[in-house]
């Protein structure tokens, strides 16, 4: 019987389901989990490689948030949101996946919250 290794960038696509990988990852790890191997090697590398464009994510999107707080409506909030983070995408493609998945979280915070913004420093926010 012959194994296969799943791959860094298949092993981030099946954390991230706003991957473009992730229905791939998905449909090889259900069809084919016996032949499947995750080594070792390829585990610690994704963690390194999802953590470091995660931070690069989240410090790019920080000045986003700041620029949104004074907004109050959800709607304007929104259409900010897209237009900001289509230009990071612009600016840097390789991380379009981890700017989606933010993205998506972030409107769903302010709908869980009617729009209200926190402060990136607050303890709200933190927690």
């Amino acid at each position: 019987m012959k194994h296969f290794s799943l791959d860094t960038n298949l092993i981030i696509a099946l954390i991230n389901n706003r991957d473009r990988l992730h229905h791939s990852s998905m449909k090889i790890i259900k069809n084919e989990s016996s032949t499947c191997v995750l080594c070792r090697s390829a585990i610690k590398e994704s963690k390194k490689i999802a953590r470091e464009k995660i931070a690069r994510a989240v410090s790019n999107s920080i000045e986003i948030i700041i620029d949104i707080q004074t907004m109050k409506d959800p709607d304007k909030i929104e259409k900010e949101l897209k237009k900001s983070f289509h230009k990071l995408i612009k600016k840097d493609p390789g991380l379009k996946n981890f700017y989606d998945y933010l993205h998506h979280k972030i409107i769903m915070y302010i709908e869980k919250f009617g729009g209200k913004v926190p402060s990136p420093i607050s303890v709200e926010f933190i927690r």
